[in-house]
């Protein structure tokens, strides 16, 4: 069976950001306060995240069921209680969810299309989820290095990410910076190749710009 490697810097994330149940993740993060510690665990968070992303990606749905496809999220959640966190990845444990789900018969190419899929998913659901809290955290807490600390890391990755993440990045940036972001919103406008994500600057820009007159 081909051997899936998850990247080292998403091993041993710090709690509650290392939960694969996006329930429990999501429930956990929404009960930090936007303190010193927990903002710079976050922004550590956020960048070991955006390093490794680019070398995670979801297969094509190929070997599994199709129809599988309509509750994967429901599967998700099923192999969380038993993977508790990415460094707990296993196999057999994968297997067993899969046909606790009634997915039989079982090919090795579908444990690993599921595997692959699966920490794919988890990867960015903690990615988004650390770039959403650090909005809400940094507009409370307003420290200026934290704010410049956030700038930093997205002017690092934005361009490593797909759209929709850089898109999220950009405009996450914006709201959060206002006026600091405008260098980051030029680097976008002069070398982004994509139209959208030249568009999503140009709009923010404006909107700061507005809220300002």
């Amino acid at each position: 069976m081909k051997k899936i490697v998850i990247p080292d810097r998403l091993l041993n994330l710090p709690t509650p950001w290392c939960f694969t149940s996006s329930i429990k993740r999501s429930e956990e993060i929404e009960n930090l306060e936007p303190v010193t510690k927990e903002i710079e665990k976050a922004l550590s968070v956020l960048d070991l995240c955006l390093q490794d992303l680019p070398k995670i990606t979801a297969p094509k749905w190929q070997h599994l069921p199709e129809d599988l496809e309509l509750y994967w999220t429901f599967v998700v959640e099923s192999i969380s209680k038993e993977i508790p966190k990415l460094d707990e990845f296993d196999y057999s444990l994968m297997e067993e969810q899969l046909k606790r789900n009634q997915i039989e018969p079982l090919s090795e190419a579908m444990i690993e299309e599921a595997a692959e899929t699966w920490i794919a998913g988890i990867a960015r659901g903690i990615t988004r989820n650390t770039i959403r809290w650090l909005q809400k955290a940094l507009k409370s807490n307003k420290d200026p290095k934290f704010i410049s600390d956030f700038l930093s890391i997205v002017d690092r990755h934005w361009q490593q990410v797909d759209e929709y993440l850089a898109s999220l990045l950009i405009s996450k940036s914006a709201t959060i910076a206002r006026e600091k972001a405008f260098p980051l919103l030029d680097l976008v406008e002069k070398e982004s190749s994509s139209e959208s994500l030249k568009e999503t600057a140009t709009t923010y820009r404006r909107l700061i710009l507005d809220s300002n007159k």
